[in-house]
């Protein structure tokens, strides 16, 4: 199901590939959570330098 709504939102392009059917660990959804929070925050972080160091030029 997932595969397919990918498959029509970007124009036919094969998603079933990438879509793993079998359950996942525990632990991996873990790292994963981990790591997209880790990635907001250098995401955040990188986005509030760059307007400070903006906001003190003027």
């Amino acid at each position: 199901m997932i595969a397919s709504l990918l498959n029509s939102m970007m124009h036919k392009l094969d998603f079933s590939t990438l879509i793993r059917t079998t359950p996942t660990p525990f632990s991996e959804v873990i790292m994963e959570v981990v790591g997209w929070f880790i990635t907001g925050w250098v995401i955040g972080t990188g986005t509030a330098f760059f307007y400070n160091i903006s906001s003190k030029s003027k």
